[in-house]
């Protein structure tokens, strides 16, 4: 069924609005339909109807996104999306929080993207929205919220003194991944363990110019998750930032295999049945950090 709303660029971000009666048409029949009994929603965002680039820079064109809504309750999110066309009926997609696998957000200039990998009935379920990232600051309390629905109730917390000595190292290595990480990542009640950086890789050819060979990243892990971050490999998106969230209980281990020179480090992840891997390329010495940190706190 496809919305009411008008497809208008004046309001192509994402917008909170206060209770299901404030949807719009399409989207709340739809919403309707696959809220639990007796569930209440904490927050709602409508993320209208747009054009989106098809790959991340601008390269192979555009392509129109349906007018979508997340509606965020205590125990899980509902994605209803309208449909493609007039004739096609949308969907409404409840996942609870305690099926989440992990989570991957993009954000390039004013391009977002959140894909939540659920497990769903021993299969991977992916989620995809699209948004302009103007009101990822308004949406991010909502994501933090459903990430901690996933995460095992144990604590393992260093002090406050040695979070904020690990952050002070870390922003001599990068003060974007600092804030990356304190700004988009971090929450109140969770202890930063620690961190491996690695610098872009780079290497010379013609004895005067650099060649990306893999761009800057960051894991770091807490007593809550394990976190990345990644910039992208090309001059637009190595502005942007490249999260994924994995919650520590779904982490199995983290595995190395040699890369040429390199070593490509794998976060092997499970939830019931439904087992997905998460990769870096990283230098020898940082992979083989990366192993070290997650045997000292697993």
């Amino acid at each position: 069924m496809q919305s009411k709303s008008v497809f208008s660029r004046r309001a192509e971000y994402p917008y909170q609005v206060k209770s299901l009666a404030n949807l719009p048409d399409g989207l709340r029949q739809l919403a309707e339909q696959a809220i639990p009994a007796a569930e209440p929603t904490n927050t709602i965002f409508v993320i209208p109807e747009q054009m989106m680039p098809k790959k991340l820079g601008g390269l192979g064109g555009m392509h129109r996104v349906p007018e979508q809504a997340l509606l965020f309750t205590p125990h899980g999110v509902i994605h209803v999306q309208a449909g493609e066309s007039a004739d096609e009926m949308g969907q409404a997609k409840y996942l609870p929080g305690n099926s989440l696998l992990y989570v991957r957000v993009s954000l390039v200039l004013l391009y977002g993207q959140m894909e939540l990998f659920v497990a769903v009935n021993d299969s991977l379920t992916r989620i995809v929205v699209q948004y302009n990232s103007v009101s990822h600051e308004l949406m991010l309390p909502a994501l933090k919220n459903f990430l901690r629905l996933a995460w095992d109730q144990t604590r393992d917390q260093e002090s406050n003194g040695y979070q904020n000595l690990l952050l002070g190292k870390l922003e001599e290595q990068s003060y974007k991944f600092r804030s990356g990480l304190t700004n988009h990542c971090l929450q109140p009640d969770e202890s930063l363990l620690g961190f491996v950086f690695q610098p872009r890789i780079l290497k010379r050819y013609l004895h005067m110019f650099n060649r990306l060979i893999e761009p800057a990243s960051l894991l770091a892990l807490t007593d809550k998750q394990l976190i990345t971050i990644e910039e992208g490999s090309t001059s637009a998106t190595s502005y942007g930032y490249f999260f994924t969230f994995c919650p520590k209980a779904n982490v199995v281990n983290i595995e190395t295999k040699t890369n040429a020179r390199l070593q490509d480090v794998y976060i092997h992840l499970r939830k019931d049945n439904v087992t997905a891997d998460h990769q870096l390329t990283l230098e020898n010495a940082n992979a083989l950090a990366s192993q070290a940190l997650w045997a000292k706190y697993a």
